[in-house]
């Protein structure tokens, strides 16, 4: 089974396309914490995500939104100039945004 869960906050606003088919796409990358109790000072992993079709026309996140995707993990290799390459990212079936960028702000304000 292929499945992947995160939860992290957008990095940037995400890239809409509209493919010629008339297919949307949307992408963005997710700032996913790893830090623990135990090991603090870990730094972020950032987690590239693509979103199609109709869950993409539903997608309104925007920088620094939490966002919730469960997915499955996509990897793709190549050669290019006699070097490998490769590259992974979430295929998003579901996303949500969890908490928007200004509401966390304002619940932050509001509990001190």
């Amino acid at each position: 089974m292929n499945k992947v869960e995160v939860d992290g906050r957008l990095t940037a606003d995400p890239e809409v396309k509209v493919l010629e088919s008339g297919t949307k796409r949307v992408s963005f990358t997710l700032a996913v914490a790893r830090a623990t109790e135990k090991y603090p000072d870990l730094k972020p992993s950032f987690i590239p995500v693509v979103l199609w079709g109709e869950e993409a026309s539903k997608f309104g996140g925007t920088k620094g939104d939490l966002v919730y995707v469960s997915g499955e993990l996509i990897t793709d290799s190549w050669v290019k100039d006699d070097k490998h390459y490769s590259s992974f990212n979430i295929k998003g079936f579901k996303a949500e945004i969890k908490t928007k960028k200004k509401e966390a702000s304002y619940e932050a304000s509001n509990s001190r």
